[in-house]
């Protein structure tokens, strides 16, 4: 029953053109909660918004614009 549900919100939104949107809405809520946790982890962590599509698939091996929400990355670890 809920799997049913489910794909006809899915398919609502899709066909009001919306499914990118709350994908893009329910990946920042998820990316918080990462933030929240490697802040925990003692990691420094900073939300980012706005990069030029076409020079970052060019530092990357993409090759083409890319399209995301949400890009991470971490390095290091605690000294000891």
């Amino acid at each position: 029953m809920f799997s049913a549900a489910s794909r006809a919100f899915q398919e609502d939104l899709d066909q009001r053109g919306l499914l990118r949107e709350y994908a893009v809405k329910d990946a920042v809520i998820a990316a918080s909660f990462v933030m929240l946790a490697a802040t925990e982890m003692g990691l420094a962590t900073s939300p980012m918004n706005g990069w030029a599509d076409l020079r970052f698939a060019k530092g990357t091996a993409l090759g083409r614009p890319l399209r995301a929400s949400v890009v991470s990355g971490g390095c290091g670890g605690r000294g000891g």
